[in-house]
């Protein structure tokens, strides 16, 4: 996915 799209926060959650 693309990290400048609203899902960059999801994938970003989803590491911690």
């Amino acid at each position: 996915t693309m990290l400048m799209t609203p899902e960059r926060r999801r994938a970003i959650w989803a590491i911690y």
